[in-house]
């Protein structure tokens, strides 16, 4: 079977593109009209893992490269219920793979004030004494914690939100303190207090 003269001409412009200077930009608007039609229930149906391949490409390059399809996978099921589009996932996991995650200075003008200082170095305090850093444990151990204190998730969520993300919304809080992990939480908390004082 010999394919027809037409095909042979589409062949040699496809692999024309390979070697130009402009074949990764092919690629992303290949990527990206693929990724418009990929429907909202279908987005909902794929698994962590199946979404790594198509979130990729929408990851700045910088933190394309940091993430491995594991973590990636991780990050993409804390924001898949919030994020409706394989652009917003790709929004919503940055923050994970920044020293410093870039931030909404409203919400950081709002939230890291000198009033969130006692409660953000509580929360720092009780999460450096959790031996178990899952986020059922997280979940668990920080509503016992809050009760003791008398707090709400809302004296906490917020300020922490924005020391750990940069933003005001965000994953659910115990999903993204377990894909951080502790030392990377402390950090970003030991940060956002410090950013309190001033």
């Amino acid at each position: 079977h010999r394919p027809p003269p037409a095909a042979w001409a589409m062949l040699r412009d496809r692999l024309a593109v390979i070697d130009g200077p402009e074949f990764g930009a092919y690629c992303r608007a290949v990527t990206q009209s693929v990724a418009a039609m990929l429907a909202e229930p279908v987005f909902d149906d794929l698994s962590d893992a199946e979404l790594v391949p198509w979130v990729r490409p929408f990851l700045t390059a910088d933190v394309r490269d940091l993430a491995s399809d594991a973590s990636l996978a991780s990050a993409i099921n804390t924001a898949k219920t919030r994020a409706t589009t394989l652009v917003e996932a790709a929004q919503m996991v940055d923050f994970y793979y920044r020293d410093v995650p870039t931030e909404d200075e409203k919400a950081v003008a709002k939230f890291l004030v000198p009033e969130s200082k006692p409660n953000l170095e509580a929360l720092r305090a009780h999460l450096a004494a959790q031996p178990d850093f899952s986020r059922s444990a997280l979940e668990a151990e920080t509503t016992v914690w809050m009760i003791d204190r008398s707090l709400e998730l809302k004296h906490i969520a917020q300020p922490a939100r924005v020391a750990l993300t940069g933003k005001s919304q965000s994953p659910g809080l115990y999903e993204m303190l377990e894909v951080l992990g502790k030392e990377r939480t402390l950090v970003r908390l030991d940060r956002a207090i410090a950013r309190c004082s001033t």
